[in-house]
C-alpha cells in the first residue's frame, strides 16, 4: 500500500487528494526525517479511569475505588523510556483519552472541523468544538525544564508531530492546523535531561513496600 493509502486507512475514511496537500517542508520528499534528533516517538495514551480500580492497592479485593494502578503502569512505561537503550533519541507523550467526567471551569473552545462531511448519525452535532481539558506531559532529554505550555491543542497535535518529523501531509483540516508540541522541547541547546532524572516511586509501589515492611515486622 502506498503512503496515501496508508494515511487514508489511518483516518478511518476515504480521503482524496492527499498527495496534493501541503507538507511541512514541501522542498523535501515525503518520508524525509526532519527531526533526526528524535528517533522514537512513544505515545502513552491512558484511559481516564485506569487509575480507578476496585481491587485495593495490594489486590485485597475490598471493593473500594483506589488510586494507583494507572500511576504504576505509567511509571513502568516512563522508567523504561528513561533507562532505555536510546534515551537520547526518545520523545514520549503521556496523555489521557478524555477528561473522565471531572469538573472543569474552562468552557471548551471552538475547534476546526476535520472536513465538510456531516456526522453519520445526523442531527445538529458537529465536530466544531474541543472537549474538556486533559493533562499531557512530554518526557524527553530535550524537554524544557519547568515548562508549561499554554497553547490550545487537542490529540491531533500528536499526528502533527509525526507529520513534522516525517514530512507528511495532513489527514484532515483539524490536524493541518494543529500545534506540533515542539514548543515543549529545545533542540538548540544541550539536552537538559541527558542524564535521566530519578523519579519517586509510584504510590502503588510505595504502598506495596510499606505493606511488605509491616508483614516482616
Amino acid at each position: 500500500m502506498d503512503l496515501a493509502g496508508v494515511e487514508g486507512v489511518l483516518a478511518g475514511r476515504r480521503i482524496q487528494g492527499l498527495r496534493q496537500r501541503p507538507r511541512p517542508f514541501p522542498e523535501r520528499p515525503p518520508g524525509t526525517d526532519c527531526l533526526p534528533e528524535i528517533r522514537h516517538i512513544v505515545i502513552l495514551m491512558m484511559e481516564n479511569h485506569s487509575y480507578d480500580n476496585y481491587l485495593g492497592p495490594l489486590g485485597r479485593g475490598d471493593g473500594l475505588p483506589r488510586d494507583g494502578l494507572g500511576e504504576a503502569f505509567a511509571a513502568r512505561i516512563i522508567e523504561a523510556a528513561l533507562h532505555g537503550a536510546d534515551w537520547m533519541g526518545t520523545l514520549l507523550v503521556w496523555c489521557y483519552d478524555e477528561h473522565g467526567g471531572y469538573y472543569d471551569h474552562v468552557p471548551p473552545p471552538a475547534a476546526v472541523e476535520p472536513d465538510d462531511r456531516p456526522p453519520e448519525a445526523g442531527g445538529a452535532f458537529r465536530y466544531d468544538r474541543y472537549g474538556f481539558r486533559v493533562p499531557a506531559v512530554i518526557v524527553s532529554p530535550y524537554a524544557r525544564p519547568d515548562y508549561v505550555s499554554h497553547a490550545v491543542r487537542d490529540h491531533t497535535a500528536i499526528l502533527k508531530l509525526i507529520q513534522r518529523k516525517w514530512n507528511l501531509p495532513p489527514l484532515t483540516a483539524r490536524d493541518r492546523g494543529a500545534d506540533d508540541l515542539l514548543d515543549a522541547i529545545d533542540l538548540t541547546s544541550p539536552p537538559a535531561f541527558a542524564t535521566p532524572p530519578d523519579l519517586p516511586p509510584a504510590a502503588l509501589a510505595a504502598a506495596a513496600s510499606a505493606d511488605d515492611a509491616v508483614r516482616r515486622r
